[in-house]
């Protein structure tokens, strides 16, 4: 097996799109990572591998640091490896990574051999795909989309997101500049669920794929739980995007947090793959 750099994310996308588009929904985070490269582009690094077998391509590796590395599913171990020892001679920092358990274990075991220190389990998943919505009946209120208005408010819910749900504290320049691709670019979306005029849950979409789109973040505030706001969002939201051209819908869950991986199976959203994140310490 041969590893192969890409400089280029645009070419890397048309090199790579296929393989990754055989499983699209497996996939749906890198082909967005690289759709969005395309749309928007940026000089941010991004780290581009293949792992090849003659003319097969058996892993595809991305990572756009301080984020995750993340490697496609059912990556052979000598693929891993590779992409292992090759990151290890890189003077780029290397936090975590995100793959089906498998081959996430066996990327963080190699990482540890090759470049000390540890690591942890910090998010089990599953990833989740939706054909067409269960309509749900019984909430009350109204799927709407945010205004310039409503930016004080989302930058407070995002960054309790963030931190409730991935354990990270985003800074506010980073926040706004997630709203305003919410604002202006029609492959991002942010959509409220509102009671009577009370802002009460959010959801959002981004990472478009040649069929899909990923449905996420998703966030009630605490104390407004338990009403199924945002089970009825996300529903409304798909339906949206599935009458908008869109063949399916994805989205993650946390497998420690059972009402929610019921709540979206309720409206639809059926089970495809788990994924495992481990962060190095």
């Amino acid at each position: 097996m041969e590893l192969q750099r890409f400089n280029e994310p645009i070419a890397f996308r048309a090199h790579v799109g296929a393989f990754l588009e055989t499983h699209e929904a497996e996939n749906c985070v890198q082909i967005g990572m690289l759709t969005t490269r395309s749309l928007i582009p940026s000089a941010d690094p991004i780290y581009c591998a293949t792992v090849v077998d003659g003319a097969a391509i058996q892993a595809v590796a991305i990572m756009t640091p301080p984020y995750h590395l993340l490697i496609t599913p059912a990556a052979p171990s000598a693929a891993v490896d590779l992409i292992a020892h090759d990151l290890a001679g890189e003077a780029v920092m290397v936090t975590g990574v995100m793959a089906d358990p498998a081959t996430s274990l066996r990327f963080a075991q190699t990482w540890q051999d090759v470049r000390g220190g540890g690591f942890a389990p910090t998010m089990s998943e599953r990833l989740y795909r939706l054909a067409r919505v269960i309509p749900i009946t019984g909430v009350a209120g109204r799927m709407r989309a945010i205004s310039e208005a409503d930016r004080p408010l989302l930058v407070q819910w995002l960054a309790d997101f963030e931190q409730e749900a991935l354990g990270t504290a985003l800074d506010h320049a980073q926040i706004h500049h997630r709203i305003d691709r919410y604002l202006t670019l029609a492959a991002f979306g942010l959509y409220l669920w509102e009671v009577d005029g009370e802002v009460v849950a959010l959801a959002a979409h981004s990472g478009p794929t040649p069929h899909g789109m990923r449905i996420g973040p998703v966030y009630t505030p605490p104390g407004l739980r338990g009403h199924g706001y945002a089970r009825a969002l996300v529903a409304d939201l798909s339906q949206m995007l599935l009458a908008g051209g869109r063949q399916f819908c994805f989205l993650f869950t946390d497998l420690t947090n059972p009402t929610s991986n019921h709540i979206y199976q309720a409206i639809g959203y059926t089970p495809v793959s788990d994924v495992q994140v481990y962060r190095f310490t």
